[in-house]
């Protein structure tokens, strides 16, 4: 089971209000973790970005079978010894790998060696004019999307994808032309399919691109099975 070592609580973290339920999936791995509007602790980035890790040892929660924790305590600073990043699929329990790899957390907590965070993609067509695009994930296209649509039509021509499905992909659209993609439930939890690719050919002008975001770096492993916190 994973564990805190090393930990100064006062100095190397800070606790918060506990927001939902976690699943039991969560327990016996590290997660990365932020605060949202309210102030309590969200698995993943929240309203902050993430900032901080949480070793899942306990299930915390207001409800429930097991018991009540309604605050718990996020690292910052200091070591995890005795266990493996929580990676894709939540399976806990697997070394680290080779002292001095970095560790990242993406967009959902998912912490692993990949700095490159999949959960998180963002379409541009930049200066397009006119035209459609299409997106694939998992081998499936979607249907020509136009240049200038909204973020709940990329949104449904996605969700319609059998390799994603309802309920799975969140669109927004910060600026005209750009759409961030972000995966969620089931498709957070597994990068086998990968990125998404596109094909732009069908748009007049713009210069159409798909990219991933980064990771926020965690910190470096010192031995294979214990990881340096270094987050602030």
């Amino acid at each position: 089971m994973a564990r805190y070592d090393k930990y100064d609580p006062i100095n190397g973290g800070f606790r918060a209000a506990v927001a939902v339920d976690f699943p039991d999936g969560d327990l016996g791995a590290a997660w990365g973790y932020g605060i949202n509007s309210a102030g309590q602790c969200v698995k993943g980035a929240g309203q902050t970005g993430v900032i901080g890790v949480l070793v899942v040892t306990q299930k915390p929660g207001r409800v429930g079978p097991q018991r009540e924790i309604t605050t718990v305590d996020i690292m910052q600073v200091g070591c995890i010894t005795d266990f493996g990043p929580s990676t894709y699929g939540n399976v806990p329990g697997v070394n680290f790998g080779n002292a001095g790899t970095n560790y990242y957390s993406d967009a959902n907590g998912f912490i692993s060696a990949s700095q490159t965070d999949l959960s998180v993609q963002t379409v541009t067509v930049g200066a397009a004019s006119a035209g459609t695009f299409t997106l694939t994930y998992g081998g499936q296209t979607t249907t020509a999307i136009a240049y200038n649509a909204s973020a709940a039509t990329v949104q449904a021509a996605l969700v319609a994808l059998s390799s994603i499905g309802a309920g799975n992909a969140v669109v927004t659209s910060p600026s005209a032309g750009i759409w961030v993609i972000s995966l969620s439930n089931a498709l957070e939890e597994s990068v086998a399919l990968g990125a998404f690719t596109g094909a732009g050919s069908g748009l007049t002008g713009g210069a159409f691109a798909v990219s991933s975001s980064k990771g926020v770096l965690v910190g470096f492993t010192v031995e294979t099975d214990r990881l340096q916190v270094t987050m602030s």
